[in-house]
Parts: C-alpha cells; sequence; structure tokens
C-alpha cells in the first residue's frame, strides 16, 4: 500500500525513546489515595512545585479553557481550573519526554493572530489535543485491572495500572503518583498520543485536503441561542447585553451525510479524497450533473409541452446558486462530501470495534459499500479488493478508519444513475396529450379472469395484471406522453413492457360474415408505432425509432434505445423549476400503420424501463 505523508505536527509523537534497565513498577505504587497527608496542595499547586513537570506547567499556564468550539466565555487557564476545587486525575509527561518547544511555537503563534475568531478556533483545538488528552474529570484510583478513561476531550484511554502503563505510555518508575486535595497525579514517560477522530483529522490536515477542507468550513454555520445564553441587562438601546452568549454549530455537509463524524462513540469507514483524489471525482461526475444553461417548466399544459418556456438558471428568482457552474459545483460537492462515510454494522456485522485489521480487511473484501448517505458502490472485479480504498494506507481514528485516497476509481454511473421502472398505471408517469380517444391520459385496464382477460395470452412476466391503453382518434396522429422525471446526463437503454391489444375482449378485433352475420376474431392486428425522445424544449434527442411491431401473441418487453444519450441533467434541480425530457409513443395517420377501418388502433403499455449504459 501506499504511504502518504500525513500532517501530524507535535500531537501524536511519543517523545524520546523510552530509557532501558528502569526497575519494574509494584501495583502498590500507584495505589495512593487523596486522603494521604502529604495530599494538600492542589493538582496545580503540586504540579507547579515539581521541578520535573515545569514543561507541562509552562503549556498549561498559557491555554484558555473553552467548554466547547465558539465559546466566547473562555477566560481562565487549564492551571487555574486545575487549581479549583473540582476533582481531577492528570497523566503528566515529566521534562525532556514531550516537545515542548513545539508546544509553545504553537502558542506563540495563537497570540500573533489577529482574527480573534480564528485565534480562539485555534487555541480550542490544542487544548483539546494536549492539556484536555492528559486530563481527566473525578479522581481515578488505580485498579488492578485495566480501566478505560474518559478524558476530558471525550477521547478513551486505556489505563493499565499494574502494566504501568497509560494509552500506550510508561508511567515513570521514579516518580511516584502525586496526591492532592482535588485529585491525583501521574507521571509519564511521554506524552499521551492524541488520537484524532475523523472530523479532527480533515481539521488537523488541510493542506492534504484543501478543497475538502474549505467546501467543508464554508458550510458551517453558527447560529446564535438566546435560550442558552446568560441574560445580563438592557444597554441604553433597549438592547438585550448577555454575559455569557453560546452559539450552537451546523453543517449540513455533516449532518445530511447520516454519519456522525465528531462523536467519539460512533464507528465509521471515512473514505477521503485529498485534492488528487477529489479533482478525479469531480470531473467524473460532473459528467453526470451537466446541467443546462436554460429549463423550460411548470408542466401544466399537454402535448410535451410547458407552460413556462426557457428559465434560465442564471437568474437570482429561483433563489438557489445564481450560475450554472455553481449548481454543478453546489450538487458535485454534496455527492462527494456525502457520501465519503461507511457504518461497519453494513459490512462487518458483529466485528469489535477495536479489531482494526478485521476492519479494514471486510470493508476492502465488500462487493457492495452502502454510505452513511444511502449510496452504493460496486466492487465490479470478483475477489479484488474494492477499488474505493485505492492503494493507500488506512490510518486508525479514534471513531474509526481512514483511507486518505489520492485517486478516485470509482466509475459514477453504477452509484447515482440508477434504474427506474415506471409503472403506467399511475398518472404521474403520463403526461396529458389531446390526440387520444380515451382521455388526455388514456385508461388503465385492470385484467380479470373470467370477465376482460383474454386467458390464451400468458401474462407470467407481467408483475401487476394491469396496464395502460392509449386510444388513437378515428383521424389524425397518436401521440403518448410519458415524463421521464430525474435523469442525469448521460447514457441510457430505453425500453417499454408491452401487451397486445387484444389481451382484452374490449380491444379484440372482429370481422362479420356478411351472409350469417357472425362475429370472428380478426387475430392479427399488426399494431406498429414510433418511439421518439424530446427535451424540455420539445426538440427530438437521438433519433426517431419508426415502425416497431407489438406482438398479437405474448407480451413483450421492447427495447426502444439501446443507447441514447441524455445531454443535460435534471435531477436536483432548484426548486419550483420541475423540468424534465418525454419518451413519445406515436401511432401515425398514415395508412402503412393503419390499413384497417373502424377499429380501435392504440397501445397497450404496462411500463417504460431505463436503465444506465456504462462505459
Amino acid at each position: 500500500m501506499k504511504r502518504i505523508s500525513i500532517l501530524k505536527g507535535v500531537v501524536g509523537s511519543l517523545g524520546i525513546s523510552m530509557l532501558f534497565g528502569m526497575a519494574s513498577c509494584t501495583d502498590d505504587h500507584f495505589d495512593i489515595r487523596v486522603s494521604d497527608p502529604a495530599a494538600t496542595g492542589t493538582i496545580w499547586q503540586r504540579i507547579e512545585a515539581e521541578p520535573e513537570l515545569s514543561d507541562f506547567a509552562e503549556i498549561l499556564k498559557n491555554i484558555k479553557v473553552y467548554r466547547k468550539e465558539g465559546d466566547k466565555s473562555a477566560s481562565i487557564t487549564y492551571a487555574e481550573l486545575l487549581n479549583s476545587s473540582q476533582s481531577f486525575t492528570v497523566w503528566a509527561p515529566l521534562n525532556g519526554t514531550f516537545d515542548k518547544e513545539a508546544y509553545m511555537r504553537r502558542i506563540a503563534e495563537i497570540q500573533a493572530t489577529q482574527d480573534p475568531e480564528e485565534a480562539a478556533k485555534l487555541e480550542y483545538n490544542l487544548g483539546v489535543q494536549f492539556p484536555q488528552n492528559h486530563i481527566a474529570r473525578f479522581n481515578f484510583e488505580s485498579s488492578a485491572d485495566q480501566q478505560d478513561i474518559r478524558m476530558m476531550n471525550s477521547k478513551l484511554s486505556a489505563y493499565d495500572a499494574s502494566a504501568g502503563e497509560f494509552n500506550g505510555v510508561k508511567l515513570s518508575s521514579e516518580f511516584a503518583a502525586l496526591p492532592s486535595s482535588n485529585g491525583t497525579i501521574h507521571c509519564l514517560q511521554g506524552e499521551s498520543p492524541f488520537a484524532y477522530n475523523i472530523y479532527d483529522y480533515i481539521q488537523a490536515n488541510p493542506t492534504l485536503f484543501s478543497t475538502l477542507y474549505k467546501k467543508l468550513n464554508e458550510a458551517e454555520v453558527k447560529t446564535f441561542s438566546p435560550g442558552m445564553s446568560v441574560e445580563g441587562g438592557l444597554d441604553n438601546d433597549g438592547n438585550m447585553v448577555y454575559l455569557d452568549s453560546v452559539y450552537y454549530t451546523t453543517n449540513e455537509l455533516i449532518d445530511y451525510s447520516g454519519a456522525q463524524v465528531k462523536n467519539e462513540d460512533s464507528m465509521y469507514v471515512a473514505v477521503i479524497p485529498t485534492d488528487a483524489a477529489w479533482n478525479q471525482g469531480f470531473e467524473k461526475l460532473s459528467k453526470y450533473y451537466n446541467y443546462g444553461s436554460s429549463y423550460s417548466y411548470n408542466y401544466t399544459g399537454s402535448n410535451g409541452k410547458f407552460f413556462n418556456m426557457k428559465r434560465s438558471l442564471n437568474e437570482p428568482a429561483l433563489n438557489y446558486p445564481t450560475v450554472r457552474d455553481s449548481i454543478v459545483d453546489y450538487t458535485v460537492t454534496r455527492r462527494l462530501l456525502l457520501n465519503m462515510y461507511f457504518a461497519p454494522y453494513r459490512f462487518a456485522p458483529g466485528l469489535n470495534r477495536s479489531d482494526f485489521d478485521g476492519l479494514v480487511a471486510k470493508a476492502m473484501a465488500a462487493d457492495t459499500l452502502t454510505s452513511t448517505n444511502g449510496t452504493q458502490f460496486i466492487n465490479l472485479q470478483a475477489f479484488s479488493p474494492h477499488p474505493l480504498f485505492g492503494t493507500v494506507e488506512p490510518q486508525k481514528a479514534s471513531n474509526g478508519i481512514i483511507f486518505p485516497i489520492t485517486e478516485y476509481n470509482m466509475d459514477p454511473s453504477y452509484s447515482y444513475q440508477t434504474r427506474q421502472e415506471l409503472d403506467l398505471s399511475s398518472d404521474y408517469y403520463v403526461s396529458p396529450s389531446t390526440s387520444l380517444q380515451n382521455g388526455t391520459k388514456g385508461s388503465v385496464v385492470y385484467l380479470v379472469k373470467g370477465s376482460n382477460w383474454d386467458e390464451s395470452i400468458d401474462l407470467s412476466d407481467l408483475e401487476y395484471k394491469r396496464y395502460r391503453f392509449f386510444q388513437a382518434k378515428a383521424s389524425g396522429a397518436m401521440n403518448a406522453y410519458i415524463p421521464l422525471r430525474n435523469l442525469l446526463s448521460g447514457k441510457y437503454k430505453i425500453s417499454i413492457q408491452i401487451l397486445p391489444n387484444r389481451v382484452s375482449y374490449d380491444q379484440k378485433w372482429y370481422t362479420t360474415d356478411k351472409e350469417t352475420g357472425e362475429q370472428t376474431e380478426k387475430v392479427e392486428q399488426n399494431i406498429k408505432f414510433d418511439a421518439s425522445l424530446i427535451d424540455d424544449e420539445g426538440k427530438t434527442i437521438g433519433k426517431k425509432v419508426t415502425k416497431i411491431e407489438v406482438s398479437d401473441e405474448e407480451v413483450q418487453t421492447i427495447v426502444l434505445f439501446e443507447s441514447i444519450e441524455i445531454p443535460k441533467c435534471y435531477a436536483n434541480l432548484p426548486y419550483g423549476l420541475d423540468s424534465f425530457p418525454h419518451l413519445v409513443l406515436a401511432i401515425p395517420s398514415l395508412t402503412s400503420y393503419r390499413p384497417v377501418k373502424n377499429v380501435d388502433y392504440g397501445l397497450s403499455v404496462a411500463k417504460v424501463i431505463i436503465e444506465p449504459v456504462h462505459e
């Protein structure tokens, strides 16, 4: 697998190599209670008094405590927090076991940042990654058993007192646990590695994922919550002044994905595109979201004509991105970002979340992966690793596994172009036509045994014993219009399921014996019709198919277009802009189509089938 360089900065490093030849730790070394006579000072006072913790102390004094991102009331430092009456357990790295100067440089950069909001965000992140990664609320007494400790940043860290280890880092054998009046301090031989969750990972690597990072942050919305904020009083203008203002953050590109990637208790496999993979994916998907510059819309008319003609996508009144390219960018961005996450319960049910190798193996061996947003990604090569993951090495996150892909190998047509079956017994799938004899949409026929169904015609291929009969008028061409909604741009195979008209006794043709007056069924109707596609402006797409013959003996599925390209996208159009192409089924008034007089010419159509053509 490829290894790619992930920016981790100082976060997650273990500091200097562990020392050799140290004496083993005993259980009672860690079994110190707060009631110990030495526990006379607070945690902060004990840290400040210990020379070997001066580097750790320097950092704690220079980072303020934020209750959450966007907290505007942060005022006390972590040093002051640990000097309070609240209970904590601290795992403190000793001097020389971690890169103090790297953290001090980050603190200096924060202090030099001119934008207060950006500075607060940077300081919040630093607090989560270092102080909160070493502090747990409440005083955790040592136990011989391994414990999973919930840290201030909500991360889980394994603490094994009997082995003298915390989150993979050895506790110091030279320094006993330091009791205090509000908790306990354990000294570490290195910093506790910070485990990014999936969201953290993206935020920590803005250069690697620059496009995705920018899109995510642009979609972030902060909203003031008056109900959660603390009121102070009214100012001179009668406006409320808040002592503590609370904001909540939403991001539709995360919220609508169906994945809680900030939640430490969740579990996902995330496929996150680097810039190179993003550009490839964007180019591939854009072919299927090739929006036109204008659309006719609001179908309230008949005969394939829309009420409103040629509405430009550049009109601000649509309350949508005003430029055609912006709509492409908006739609394709959502498709890429909303479908990056996969829940293991779908492809690896019952597998332990800590089984990193097992989850990776199950994901890569899956035939089909379904994103948390419901989009399927199919592996077309049996017994081969799923192409979605490329060849990069997976990264472990605190709430899952991350594949920072460097190429986008999927064919979007398999995931985003969908197969549709239009049941023409529903009026929704038929547009009005003034050329029909039996109403503007034809009529639905329900076949009933012993009533109107000629059982000599096998209906085993028919899902439901119903269809729509389009009846031609005595003169003039017959045109039936079938709307093809929500099509992406791209190639499609279009078929219809059609029945012999004579399947219903009501549509049989008879000849009458002139002498006896006896009626005999004329079996051969030889119905022929034409098929074409027209766009929202009434222009023909591709070529018309003519003189298609209908069997008089059996239900058929007739392929009208083996591969026809829809040039512009009709899916996810702006609100209020309902537009689509039409399939037109026509019986011309020509004698070559209607050689017999005084009979019911027409078409008995059960469904239209639309299938993507994959390149």
